[in-house]
């Protein structure tokens, strides 16, 4: 079945692409899935993953084997629109200081800037201060983008421009003959 190049063009002038960062790692290039869902919905499929929606140090408290961790702003846990995404028990994605990662369970959401851990993260992980920095929860609804689909559009898209270039250089030739002729 052929892709319907006018309709593939269309599609991809749609795109957003944008620049961002995974987690720890460094700057990536490429599309948000929500975004991408609302254009090219059979690109989406859906997993569990650590989003980067908090992205800030924590201070942390160590207490009766368990961790207190205190938010300068609010950590947004608690937001109608997060609690729905997020997977049960909730848990945080968190860095040491030798960037590690740990995945660590909430036993208590208790304010907008304080969140009780279920362990004491001291024996997971090496601090050198009582600072964490505290990435983000695990939401069940992340959305994975298949680019391969975007990739097939994108050649159909680049056929349907040559076309169009090709049509207009000849219209350009049809216009200049007949200036051409309205000279002589």
């Amino acid at each position: 079945m052929t892709i319907d190049k006018k309709d593939s063009l269309k599609k991809i002038n749609n795109l957003n692409p944008v620049s961002f960062k995974f987690h720890n790692e460094r700057g990536m290039i490429g599309f948000i899935g929500q975004e991408i869902k609302e254009v090219i919905p059979e690109t989406i499929s859906y997993n569990e993953q650590y989003v980067n929606t908090i992205n800030r140090f924590a201070i942390f408290e160590v207490m009766d084997n368990q961790t207190m961790l205190r938010f300068t702003e609010n950590h947004k846990l608690n937001s109608n629109e997060m609690q729905d995404s997020l997977v049960q028990p909730i848990s945080l994605l968190l860095i040491d200081d030798n960037n590690y990662e740990h995945r660590i369970i909430i036993r208590e959401i208790v304010s907008d800037t304080e969140v009780l851990l279920d362990t004491n993260i001291e024996t997971s992980g090496n601090y050198n201060s009582n600072k964490v920095m505290v990435i983000g929860p695990k939401v069940k609804d992340f959305h994975v983008v298949n680019q391969q689909p975007i990739i097939s559009m994108c050649v159909s898209a680049i056929q349907e421009l040559t076309e169009q270039f090709k049509q207009l250089q000849l219209n350009n030739i049809k216009l200049l003959e007949e200036m051409n002729k309205l000279r002589s």
